[in-house]
């Protein structure tokens, strides 16, 4: 083995040379070097040299260019740790050119840190942080104000006892001391520990005269306004129990105040004065089933109309006389449940919706509530039997609700004439429902296959209903070799829709229906929920935001009488329903085969896989869908 000396020159990148050991060497090429030194190098190494360590058939011993030069005979101090540089500057290199001995073994590093006093002794600059300038006073107004005569005004429910309270121009309130049939005797209100007014004003009709004796205090300038505003909160929060507090205050707040108004009242002070008074005026809420209505307080006995006891379950209903008589009219009825909205003891809130229409103006709007403890076949068909009794000669022919199978069998049971048509958004919702229980969604998200399959699968109710059936054993024999949660898929929707008792195929066909869900009683819902702040009301709450839903119906019944309302379609939604259109003309032409019908509707109406989370705990067939 040859043994060759060379020097590292140049400024190329830096790399190890160790002993024995493998090392870098970055330059013009990167390789493997031995050598028989461990230090830093820098500079770059011919291919030939590299191949020749490779094979050991010569030692290249790098010597540093800056020592090269130094007398053998000077000492050169060797550092005491050999660290690895932050940056590429040159290392302290080996202290002779002849071949060198190997260094000392480098000590472990210190990882300790030392803790040193220390103090700076710079002066501390001052900080000057932008802040925002207080609001201006007013300007004094250079203007003369002349006096005017002091004037006296009596606020209805101006105490904090809702009783009668005398303010006047200059600041100063009263209560009433005494009264006969011709006099009012007026005491000023300010009377506590510390101060008691004995200042007075007598009344004659509606003259006032001061007492003999002054007050004792300042006047209060703002007093008048701060009682009307207060005045005007409880009215209006006795008035609309439903109304969210701070908003009747803000109301009165922008409607008494002006620009030269002080001394204004807090509009937190009067939250909670509307807040307390609702609490005094509401009864206790409901605990269990069997509580006693106070319907005084409600001012409901044109407004409850059924109160259902069905063995264990009670079911409350309230419909308004202008209700009814749209109710009566309606030949098509929307049905729908929500839970989001109800407090124990009822677990649903029921309503009733049906679409008042004149000429191209059209709206619908909910005709009935019903709060119900239970919803069991038994407990749908007695508040439907009550419906026939409150309102007779019901002109009903359809209706148009879920598939929950208690709802659907106490409708044949009362109606036995009725057309009803299942909603296709829950349909399909059902049929997303499972494809997502069946571990489905990925392979729905990313095979175009599984994709299409399912795609023509929720188109099925938009063909003819004599065509449904046909087309599903179609798509089932293309089954026989695939997966086996499609297979269950499909095991689903024939136990589920094609062989069940409480509804036909014809029945959740949609083919040619220009109403096809139930949408907008799922936005009603949602709205109404939305004024609830979503959270559950209590009876109480809730029979208010009733009769106020109620009166809306007037206005609404008043406005499409006149044409000046119509039911609103996004553009996206018309185009939708075009292209629908469109694709039935040309199935029934047949001008387009039924395959590729289910694939363009179904390019058309695809709804999302819901997320696992987002699943109900029981299956869908095994709850709503199948009847008790």
């Amino acid at each position: 083995m040859r043994e060759r000396e060379g020097e590292v020159q140049g400024l190329g990148w830096m790399g190890w040379v160790r002993g024995s050991r493998i090392g870098w060497v970055r330059g013009s090429r990167m390789g493997w070097v031995r050598g028989s030194r461990m230090g830093w190098v820098r500079g770059s190494i011919s291919i030939t040299d590299y191949r020749l360590m490779v094979n050991e058939e010569v030692d290249i011993i790098f010597h540093c260019v800056e020592c090269v030069h130094i007398p053998q005979d000077m000492e050169v101090e060797a550092p005491e740790v050999l660290e690895a540089p932050p940056s590429p500057a040159p290392p302290s290199p080996p202290p002779s050119p002849a071949p060198p001995s190997p260094p000392p073994s480098p000590q472990p590093l210190d990882d300790t840190l030392p803790d040193h006093s220390f103090d700076i002794t710079l002066e501390v600059a001052e900080e000057n942080p932008v802040v925002e300038s207080d609001i201006e006073d007013p300007e004094l107004s250079d203007s003369f104000v002349e006096d005017i005569p002091v004037t006296f005004e009596v606020v209805e429910n101006g105490t904090m006892k809702r009783a009668k309270k005398l303010v006047s121009s200059d600041g100063f309130s009263y209560t009433v001391k005494s009264s006969t049939s011709k006099t009012v005797n007026w005491r000023c209100s300010v009377r506590n520990k510390k101060v008691w007014c004995k200042a007075t004003v007598m009344q004659r009709g509606h003259n006032f005269v001061r007492g003999s004796t002054d007050h004792i205090h300042a006047s209060d300038p703002g007093i008048t306004k701060r009682t009307k505003i207060r005045v005007g909160v409880l009215t209006e929060a006795s008035r609309h129990a439903y109304k969210s507090a701070g908003d009747i205050v803000d109301e009165q707040m922008r409607e008494h105040v002006t620009e030269d108004d002080f001394n204004l009242p807090k509009p937190d002070n009067l939250t909670r004065a509307a807040n307390r008074l609702r609490q005094k005026m509401r009864p206790a809420e409901p605990k269990e089933i069997d509580f006693e209505i106070d319907r005084e307080y409600l001012a409901c006995d044109n407004f409850l109309v059924g109160d259902l006891t069905v063995d264990t379950a009670r079911h409350v209903m309230f419909s308004s006389p202008t209700q009814q008589q749209i109710l009566q009219k309606a030949r098509r009825w929307y049905l729908d449940g929500t839970f989001k909205v109800v407090r124990k003891p009822f677990t649903q809130l029921f309503t009733v919706h049906a679409f008042l229409q004149k000429e191209d103006s059209i709206k619908q709007v909910p005709l009935v509530f019903v709060l119900m403890s239970r919803k069991r076949k038994r407990d749908y068909k007695a508040v439907f039997e009550r419906l026939k009794q409150i309102v007779p000669d019901l002109r009903v022919e359809a209706f148009c609700l879920d598939f929950e199978s208690a709802a659907w069998s106490a409708i044949k049971i009362v109606f036995p004439t009725a057309e009803i048509k299942g909603c296709s958004f829950h349909w399909c919702q059902a049929v997303m429902r499972k494809v997502a229980k069946l571990g489905l969604k990925t392979a729905y998200d990313s095979k175009k296959s599984v994709h299409l399959f399912i795609r023509k699968l929720l188109a099925l109710p938009y063909l003819p209903s004599d065509h449904i059936r046909p087309a599903f054993t179609e798509m089932l024999q293309t089954t026989a070799t695939a997966s086996p949660q499609i297979k269950q898929l499909m095991t689903y929707l024939q136990r589920t829709w094609f062989n069940n008792t409480v509804w036909t195929v014809q029945q959740w066909s949609v083919h040619r229906l220009s109403v096809r869900t139930n949408n907008d009683v799922e936005g009603w819902h949602r709205r109404f929920n939305g004024k609830a702040a979503h959270n559950h009301l209590h009876f109480y709450k809730i029979v208010p935001a009733f009769q106020q839903e109620a009166k809306t119906v007037s206005i609404t019944q008043q406005l499409v009488s006149e044409q000046q309302l119509s039911r609103y379609q996004r553009d996206t939604y018309k185009q939708l329903q075009g292209r629908l259109t469109s694709l039935w003309d040309q199935y029934e032409e047949d001008s387009i085969r039924t395959s590729d019908f289910l694939r363009s509707v179904g390019h058309l109406y695809a709804p999302p896989v819901p997320q696992p989370e987002t699943l109900p705990e029981s299956d869908s067939e095994d709850s709503d869908y199948e009847s008790d």
